[in-house]
This record gives C-alpha cells, structure tokens and sequence, in this order.
C-alpha cells in the first residue's frame, strides 16, 4: 500500500497588498496604504508565531515602481516585518499575477522550492494561479465593516466562499485578467 509523501511545511508567506493587507488611496500625489486594523497582527503572527518568513508579491501600475510599493510600505509601518529581499512586483517578475512566472520569480528569490511557498491574497484566480504555480494558496477576505452584509455573506460580492473564484469578472475589472484594480490612477502592467 502506497502512503502519499508527506509536504514540506511552508517557510514563506507571500501576501497581496491592496485589499489584503489594506486599501491603497492616491493622497498629494503619491500612493498610500491605508492599512486594515487587523494587518499588523496577521503578519506578526505568521512571523513570530509560525516561524515564516515574510513577503509580497503585488501587481503594480506602469507609474509605479519596485521602490515605491517599498515606500508605501514603510510609510504604512509594514516594512519592518516584511523581507526586503521578497518583495516581488509585476514590473520585477515581467508578469503580472495569475501568471505562474511572478510566483516563480518570488520563490526563487526566497531560495527555496514554490512547494514551501504560499500566498495569501482575496482576489481568487489570483489564489489559484499561485496554486497552479504549485504554491500553497489562501484566500483573506476582505474586512466587512459593521454587520454581515445584506446578502448575509462575509464575503464581497461575486465571492461565494472561500476557494471560490468570482462569477464572469471581465478583463480590467477588480479581479480580472490583467488587473491589479487596489491601486488608484495608473493602470497594472
């Protein structure tokens, strides 16, 4: 009798930016996340409690560079928790997410196989493409503010569960091909 291989445990979280770890708001010109209450927390906790190294992989706008997203990052008082070795954008990968190349690129970065990689986002074929790229894949849903909404889901519309991919999300919509859509004013590569 054959007994499936044991995985290897994960040893890096990659998370998304916008919509995952906050909402990035274009302010006096420059690009500004405004992070969710509970994103300090989860990254800590992923960090000190489960031992992993943190990342980012994040699809940019044309406008907006490697060094900016680090910016942001550090102006939101995230980048202290995240490895400055692993944050991958569209622009450093040369693909956008789905494409199975930007997670790729942030494993091989990591140094160490995609298989112990896993990436934490709430756009869904953004959380499968990192799965067909062989990472582990988690979908965070986004933060409902006051009660459940009315169609009494946690989830954004179009999201029915967790795992689920949105209902027929046309190219260059929040969550279509191609899109990057938590980013303001520019459009992703």
């Amino acid at each position: 009798m054959k007994t499936a291989a044991t995985p290897e445990p994960f040893s890096v979280v990659f998370f998304d930016i916008g919509g995952t770890l906050g909402t990035v708001q274009e302010r006096a010109g420059t690009r500004q996340l405004e992070v969710f209450a509970t994103s300090i927390t989860l990254l800590q906790t992923w960090r000190d409690v489960l031992g992993l190294r943190l990342g980012i992989i994040s699809n940019i706008p044309s406008d907006m560079s490697s060094a900016d997203v680090r910016t942001m990052l550090a102006t939101a008082g995230l980048l202290t928790l995240i490895d400055d070795d692993l944050i991958v954008t569209s622009r450093d990968a040369g693909a956008a997410k789905p494409d199975a190349r930007i997670y790729e690129v942030a494993a091989e970065r990591a140094q160490i196989s995609i298989g112990r990689c896993i990436y934490i986002g709430e756009n869904p074929s953004e959380v499968t493409g990192a799965q067909a790229a062989g990472m582990g894949g988690l979908i965070k849903p986004l933060p409902v503010l006051g009660s459940v909404a009315a169609s009494g889901s946690l989830y954004p519309e179009g999201y029915a569960a967790i795992g689920s991919r949105p209902a027929a999300v046309a190219p260059g919509e929040r969550g279509g091909a191609g899109s990057e859509g938590a980013y303001p004013a520019g459009k992703a590569e």
